[in-house]
């Protein structure tokens, strides 16, 4: 077999080939000879850098999460640019279509992310990668209610990845999956959640979420 790959980041190299291989397929029938053959390596060069399918599966969504905090920081800083701190209800709409957005566009690194059971959670650099993508929600719901909201910031998260599960699931009615129709809808349910725990009296602290 002819090497593609000749220097470089392998540990790299062999994450992408398994987000490219999740395109078209779900995780649980990616394996580790396949993401080499991606690549162009031996079947045994990944164990250089993984000690199994699961520790490639576990890098996998550790990046996945980094690239869904940085399409949410992306929203974060062009509203900050555009002044839209001022309009907290807005900037939170926009956070939750961004997650929608990400989570249909991705719908089997999602799945890996959140639903598989290979990935443990308590890998120090998966966790680390969840907690950044958590924070821009928590900043903005921080920012909507004037003080650190836990129990608010869980609900709006659970409202946005709730609503995106669904529509990856083909849960909701056909016209509600269109992408347009899927917005408009995730605007108004976010908005209707944003002016309610604005007027909510403080419960719970500050504490991390995942």
């Amino acid at each position: 077999m002819t090497k593609r790959y000749h220097h470089g980041d392998l540990r790299h190299a062999l994450v992408a080939a398994a987000i490219g291989l999740l395109d078209q397929r779900p995780a649980a029938v990616v394996g580790l000879r396949e993401v080499a053959r991606a690549v162009g390596v031996s079947s045994a060069a990944p164990y250089r850098h993984f000690r199994s399918r699961e520790d490639l599966m576990t890098a996998v969504a550790a990046e996945g999460f980094a690239a869904l905090a940085d399409r949410l920081r992306a929203i974060a800083t062009g509203g900050a640019a555009a002044g839209s701190t001022a309009q907290p209800t807005a900037h939170l709409t926009a956070l939750g279509r961004a997650y929608v957005a990400f989570a249909l566009e991705n719908r089997n690194l999602a799945d890996l992310m959140f639903r598989q059971p290979g990935p443990h959670p308590g890998a120090p650099a998966l966790a680390t990668a969840a907690e950044a993508a958590f924070a821009p929600l928590r900043a903005a719901v921080t920012a909507l209610c004037g003080r650190p909201a836990r129990d608010e910031t869980v609900g709006a998260w659970a409202l946005v990845h709730g609503l995106s599960m669904l529509a990856a699931d083909a849960r909701l009615s056909g016209d509600l999956r269109e992408p347009a129709r899927l917005a408009q809808m995730v605007d108004r349910v976010v908005a209707a959640y944003a002016r309610g725990i604005a007027v909510m009296p403080e419960a719970g602290g500050e504490d991390a979420v995942t």
